[in-house]
C-alpha cells in the first residue's frame, strides 16, 4: 500500500488554531487548581508584569519558561497551582503615563494635579492594560489558573501590605533618617539604581590651583564639578600611588572658601584612582561612593542640597547649574581656574531624561540589621540550612555576596501612583513642617505649615488638598492614630521592590481552596538575571521575615532579551519589542521556540527574527508528519499491526522511548533549552517512519510511527501546545480529552 497522494495537506496556521486551542483549554478549566486527594503539589507564581504597557518579548521569555515547568509537572499527575498577578509598576508606571500623555499633547505637570486627580488619571490609563496583558499572557499558551489572578493594588494585596508594614513598625524594623538618596528634582522623587539610565556626555573639566598653605607652590584639582567644591573634606592619594605620594599630609588652601583641604592616604580600590590622571577629591555631600565611605566610617557628612535640589549653602536657593556657573566665574577672578578641557563623563538620568542628584534627606528605611531582629542574619542562615538552588549556581555566590553587603532599604517614592504609606504625622509644632497643598480654588500653596496657618489657611483645608508634606526629623510619627489628635497623612507611597519583595507570600494568601502551608514555599521562580539585588535579595529578607522560610526553592536566572539598543528593555524607557508582532506573524509556538533556545548561553542576547524561522519550519514538519497518522489508520494499519518491528524501526521506537525521561530529567535541572532540542531532533526520527511507510508501504514503520506519536505529542507539548493539541485532537482513539491532561511517559 501506498500513502502518497493522501498526505497533501494546508501548512499549520497559527492565527486560526492558536485562540481555537486556548479556548478549549478554558472552557477545560484544566489549569485551575485543585488539591484532590494526596497529590504533590507543584506552586509557582508568575513574576508580576508591569501593568503599565502590553508585556513585551523578554516578558514573553518568563512565561514560557514557566509553562514548560507547569505543563510538564502536571503531565507527571501532580496538582499544579501557578497564579498570575499584574504589578502597580510604581514610578515606571507614573513616567509612562506621563510620556503617553504627552504624546497626546497634555503638557500638565505632577504637581499641577491634585494627588487624587493625578491617581485616577494613571488608574483610567492603566485599565486598558489589564485585559491586554491578560490576552498576552493567554495568547502565549500560559496555562495559568486565570480564577486566582492577583494584583498588587487589589485588597487583599494592600492590606498584607500595611499589615507587614505595621509588624516591621513594631519589631523596629522601620526607621525614618538622612541617607543619601538618588533624586530627581523634576520627577521629584527618590530613585533605585534600576531606575536610572547612564549616558556618556562631553563635559568641561577645570583644572583648578590649590595652593599649599606653607609654600608658593601649587597643587592641580580636576573637577567636571566645580560648585561642590566648597563641601569638600580631603584629598585622597593611595598609598601605592606613588605619583603623589608624596604630597600625603599636606594642607591645601581651597581657592572656593578658603579653608585649609588636607591630602590624606587612602586604601580604596587603587584602580579606582589610577585610572584618574589628577587627584581624587573626597565629596560625601556630593558623591554617592564618598557618602558611603564616610558612613561605614564615621566620617562626618553634611547635607548641602534641600529636597527641591536647591543649594542650602554657598549659592542659597540656587539649582546645581546656576551654582555652577557663578563658581567658574569665581574661580576666575581669583586666577585659580588655571585650565579647561573636554572630557567625557558619565551622566545619571531618571527614566523621563532628566539629570539625577544625589542628595541626604530623610527617608524611610528597611533596617536590615535591626536591635531586636537581624533580617539579614536570619535569611542567610535560612539559605545555609534549606540549601537555595540557583541557576547559574555561580550567582549564588554574588546573591549572598550582596546579602552580606546589603546596606539599609530605602522602602518610600514621592509618586501618587503606588501603595500608600499607612503613617500619620502627630502635629503639635507646625513650624517643623513643610506643605504643599490645594485649596477650596484648586490654588496650589507650598511653605511652612505654620506661616500657611498664620496666614489664614485652615489645617482642615490643608489636609484635605494635601499633595506633599516634609516633616522635619524631630516631629513624631505613628501608624495608629488616636482619635481626636492632629495628625497629617504621610504622602509617600511605597516602593514598588517593597510590595514585590513581600509578593512571594501575598500571592498564595487567602486564596479560596489553597492550603498556604501547602503551596508555600513555591517550587521555583523564573527571573531576568539584572533582578538577583534588587527583586530576589528583597523576596528572601521579606519572606524570610514574614515566615521563617525561603520563598522558593529554586531561582532560575534567564539572560536578558535586549532592546535593538543593546539596553535591557523597559517600557519607560521606550525601548521595548512588541510581543504582538511575532505572535501575529508566527504564532505563539514558534516564538516560544525560538526564545527558549537561547537559553544555552549564558550572556543577554538581542533577538533576531532569523531566528525564528528555524522553529517556523519546525512546527510546519510536525502539521505535515501528523497528517499521516489518520491516513495511516484509514489504510486500516494499528500500532500493533506489524507484530514484531524490523530492527531499524525497533532502534527508532527505543530511542524515542526514552525522550520523555531524558526530556523531563532536563526540565527538572531546569535545562529548558537543552531539553527543547532533543525533542526537536527527535522529528527527524518520526520522518523516517512516516517517510518509509509512505514510500515502501512498510506495516513496520507505519506500526512503529503510530506506537510512538502519542507520546512524541505529550513530550513536545510544554514547548510547543498549541500545535500540539491541535493535532492530539485529531486523533480518533487519543489517550485522554486533552493533550494537556495526558499522563508524561516514563
Amino acid at each position: 500500500m501506498r500513502y502518497n497522494k493522501q498526505m497533501e495537506f494546508s501548512d499549520y496556521n497559527p492565527s486560526e488554531s492558536d485562540p481555537k486551542m486556548q479556548t478549549l483549554w478554558l472552557d477545560a478549566k484544566y489549569a485551575e487548581y485543585s488539591a484532590e486527594g494526596s497529590k504533590k503539589t507543584h506552586s509557582v507564581f508568575l513574576i508580576p508584569p508591569n501593568i503599565s504597557g502590553p508585556i513585551h518579548i523578554g516578558n514573553a521569555l518568563m512565561v514560557a519558561l514557566q509553562d514548560i515547568e507547569a505543563r510538564y509537572h502536571r503531565a507527571k499527575g501532580e496538582s499544579v497551582l501557578w497564579v498570575p498577578g499584574l504589578d502597580h509598576g510604581g514610578y515606571e508606571t507614573q513616567v509612562t503615563y506621563e510620556r503617553s500623555a504627552e504624546e497626546r499633547g497634555i503638557t500638565k505637570a505632577r504637581h499641577e494635579y491634585r494627588s487624587e486627580q493625578l491617581y485616577t488619571s494613571i488608574e483610567e490609563f492603566v485599565a486598558e492594560h489589564r485585559s491586554t496583558i491578560a490576552q498576552q499572557i493567554s495568547s502565549l499558551g500560559a496555562s495559568v489558573d486565570w480564577s486566582r489572578l492577583r494584583y498588587t493594588l487589589d485588597e487583599p494585596a494592600l492590606a498584607a501590605a500595611h499589615n507587614t508594614f505595621q509588624n516591621l513598625v513594631r519589631d523596629g524594623l522601620v526607621v525614618r533618617k538622612s541617607y543619601m538618596v538618588h533624586y530627581c528634582p523634576h520627577c521629584a522623587t527618590v530613585l533605585a539604581d534600576i531606575e536610572l539610565k547612564k549616558k556618556e556626555v562631553t563635559a568641561t573639566r577645570y583644572a583648578i590651583s590649590f595652593k599649599q598653605r606653607d609654600s608658593e607652590d601649587a597643587v592641580v584639582i580636576e573637577t567636571v564639578a566645580p560648585e561642590q567644591l566648597f563641601s569638600m573634606t580631603h584629598i585622597l592619594v593611595h598609598i601605592d600611588d606613588k605619583r603623589y605620594s608624596h604630597l600625603i599630609g599636606s594642607t591645601l588652601i581651597n581657592p572656593c572658601t578658603g579653608a585649609e583641604v588636607q591630602i590624606v592616604k587612602s586604601t580604596r580600590d587603587i584602580k579606582w584612582h589610577t585610572q584618574r590622571t589628577y587627584l581624587a577629591t573626597f565629596l560625601p555631600s556630593f558623591d554617592r561612593y564618598d557618602y558611603e565611605y564616610a558612613i561605614r566610617n564615621n566620617l562626618p557628612a553634611r547635607s548641602y542640597l534641600n529636597w527641591e535640589g536647591l543649594l542650602l549653602e554657598r549659592y542659597p536657593g540656587d539649582n546645581l547649574q546656576t551654582a555652577h556657573n557663578a563658581e567658574v566665574e569665581y574661580l576666575k577672578e581669583q586666577g585659580a581656574l588655571s585650565a579647561e578641557h573636554e572630557g567625557e563623563m558619565t551622566q545619571m538620568l531618571c527614566k523621563k531624561g532628566h539629570e539625577i542628584v544625589d542628595l541626604i534627606r530623610l527617608s524611610w528605611f528597611l533596617d536590615i540589621d535591626g536591635e531586636q531582629i537581624s533580617i539579614r542574619k536570619k535569611t542567610l542562615e535560612v539559605i545555609e540550612n534549606e540549601k537555595l538552588h540557583i541557576h547559574p549556581a555561580w550567582r549564588k555566590k554574588g546573591l549572598v555576596e550582596w546579602l552580606h553587603k546589603m546596606i539599609d532599604w530605602p522602602i518610600s517614592r514621592q509618586n501618587v501612583w503606588g501603595v500608600s504609606m499607612p503613617v500619620w504625622y502627630l502635629v503639635e509644632d507646625a513650624s517643623q513642617f513643610m506643605v504643599w497643598f490645594f485649596d477650596d480654588q484648586d490654588q496650589r500653596h507650598y511653605g511652612n505649615l505654620q506661616e500657611l496657618l498664620d496666614a489664614g489657611h485652615t489645617f482642615e483645608v490643608i489636609s484635605a488638598g494635601l499633595q506633599r508634606v516634609y516633616a522635619s526629623a524631630q516631629v513624631v510619627w505613628t501608624t495608629d492614630p488616636v482619635e481626636g489628635g492632629l495628625y497629617l497623612k504621610e504622602t509617600d507611597t511605597f516602593d514598588t521592590w517593597f510590595t514585590s519583595g513581600a509578593w512571594s507570600v501575598f500571592v498564595f494568601k487567602d486564596l479560596e481552596g489553597v492550603d498556604f502551608d501547602s503551596v508555600y514555599p513555591s517550587e521555583s521562580v523564573v527571573i531576568g538575571s539584572d533582578l538577583l539585588r534588587l527583586s530576589i535579595a528583597r523576596k528572601l529578607f521579606m519572606s524570610v521575615y514574614l515566615t521563617g522560610k525561603m520563598p522558593f526553592e529554586y531561582v532560575y536566572f534567564h539572560p536578558l532579551v535586549l532592546g535593538a539598543d543593546g539596553q535591557k528593555m523597559s517600557k519607560s524607557l521606550g525601548n521595548s519589542v512588541s510581543l504582538n508582532t511575532y505572535l501575529d506573524v508566527y504564532g505563539a509556538d514558534v516564538t516560544r521556540m525560538s526564545l527558549v533556545s537561547y537559553m544555552d548561553q549564558a550572556h543577554d542576547f538581542v533577538f533576531e527574527e532569523s531566528n525564528l524561522m528555524q522553529y517556523q519550519e519546525f512546527v510546519q514538519d510536525v502539521w505535515r508528519v501528523a497528517r499521516a497518522y489518520n491516513v495511516i489508520l484509514d489504510h486500516n494499519v494499528t500500532a500493533k499491526s506489524a507484530g514484531r518491528l524490523n530492527d531499524v524501526d525497533f532502534a527508532i521506537v527505543r530511542t524515542l522511548r526514552g525522550l520523555g525521561k531524558s526530556v523531563g530529567g532536563d526540565i527538572e535541572r531546569h535545562f529548558y533549552a537543552r531539553a527543547q532540542e532533543k525533542v526537536v531532533a527527535a522529528l527527524p526520527e518520526i520522518e523516517q517512519l512516516v517517510q518509509r511507510a509512505a514510500a515502501t508501504g512498510s506495516v513496520s514503520a507505519a506500526s512503529a510511527f503510530l506506537q510512538m506519536w502519542q507520546q512524541y505529542l505529550i513530550v513536545l507539548h510544554p514547548f510547543a501546545p498549541h500545535v500540539s493539541e491541535a493535532v492530539y485532537q485529531s486523533i480518533p482513539d487519543k489517550q485522554s480529552d486533552l493533550l494537556a491532561t495526558a499522563y508524561w511517559p516514563r
